[in-house]
């Protein structure tokens, strides 16, 4: 989910989704530990998972809900929810109630609000999700771009939870192309930088992929695939830090290690073109709208045919390791170490407005 530095804040550390040392803080202090949680809060885990008993579950997932007030109150809105059931979605069972709270910018309008509203209403009825409730309000200290938080449920079999035993020798498939989310966006906050750099032909193809955003159809796939005797090992979204970011916490969420091969990941054209621009490398920046997969060895070719059959375009990236700290990008036939980074999306954003206030 993209969430944009409040204005005159600047870039921190901080800023972006928590590294892995807040977060093995926070996972220290999670409330009561009940039984019946099948899967909990963790780096890389996308929904929690209850076991409701004779054979049923519960998933839930929540995320930021953001306005970014360049994208206009229906983008924002999409983007938001989309991301908000990527996950749900990532876990195998689809969104079917929501709850969203909203704790409004003063600024905001009644009207900006009601047409962003009912944005997120037409995501929700085009997914046949229910919202179930929520709270709205404004309060001193709210502000952009984040206005809240919302919340995905659903309910559906055991069998049909994509479990994650990701193992040595699993090959690594992604959905669609990489940098989806950061090619969409900044078309929209930079289109005149673009059109002058780049031409309009590629900024229309890259405000197009905001087309591309919801994983729900790549997930339907994936499903049938697993129905059909696939042997999928391990389901995850792409979002901050790009497909990199995202194949390393599906692995490392079963203590595996990966080989990414960097020829391997699809890039379209306009994405190519405008993260060359912004300095942006596609493989490691936001890319909501893709789908990692892991699948047993001899497999593959199976899940990709099914992938394609429902129009998802789909490629092998790479395959699984043993050990946590051996994940490897290989560019140009030489192998190099992944170390931790950050998604550079942030830098740029903010050095771009700074320069074009």
């Amino acid at each position: 989910m993209i969430i944009l530095p409040t204005p005159d804040t600047g870039i921190r550390d901080d800023e972006g989704k928590s590294t892995e040392g807040l977060l093995g803080e926070i996972l220290k202090r999670v409330g009561t530990r009940r039984k019946e949680v099948m899967v909990g809060p963790g780096v890389g885990i996308d929904a929690g998972i209850v076991d409701l008993g004779e054979g049923k579950v519960l998933c839930a997932s929540t995320d930021p809900m953001s306005y970014i007030s360049e994208l206009g109150p229906v983008d924002s809105a999409a983007l938001s929810v989309r991301s908000l059931f990527a996950d749900l979605a990532a876990s195998g069972v689809w969104p079917q109630y929501a709850l969203f709270s909203f704790n409004l910018p003063r600024s905001m309008s009644q009207r900006q609000f009601l047409r962003y509203w009912k944005a997120v209403s037409d995501e929700c009825r085009r997914e046949g999700v229910a919202i179930l409730g929520g709270h709205t309000g404004k309060y001193p200290g709210g502000n952009y771009t984040v206005i809240g938080a919302g919340m995905a449920i659903g309910t559906g079999g055991f069998d049909s939870v994509f479990r994650r035993r990701v193992g040595e020798g699993d090959k690594i498939i992604m959905t669609k192309t990489a940098a989806i989310e950061a090619t969409a966006v900044l078309a929209r906050l930079f289109p005149k930088y673009i059109t002058d750099r780049l031409g309009r032909k590629i900024l229309g193809q890259a405000r197009d992929h905001i087309a591309l955003l919801s994983v729900m159809n790549d997930a339907r796939a994936v499903s049938y695939s697993v129905g059909s005797g696939v042997e999928v090992t391990g389901v995850h979204d792409v979002a901050e830090g790009g497909v990199v970011k995202g194949a390393i916490e599906l692995v490392r969420s079963c203590r595996m290690g990966l080989r990414l091969e960097r020829e391997l990941i699809p890039i379209s054209k306009p994405t190519s073109a405008v993260c060359q621009l912004f300095g942006l490398d596609p493989a490691m920046t936001l890319g909501q709208g893709s789908l990692l997969v892991t699948c047993k060895e001899g497999h593959e070719e199976n899940l990709l045919r099914n992938l394609r059959e429902r129009g998802i375009s789909a490629a092998r990236i790479g395959e699984v390791v043993g050990g946590t700290e051996v994940d490897t990008l290989v560019t140009g036939g030489r192998a190099e170490r992944i170390k931790d980074f950050t998604d550079r999306y942030w830098q740029v954003y903010e050095k771009m407005r700074a320069e074009n206030r």
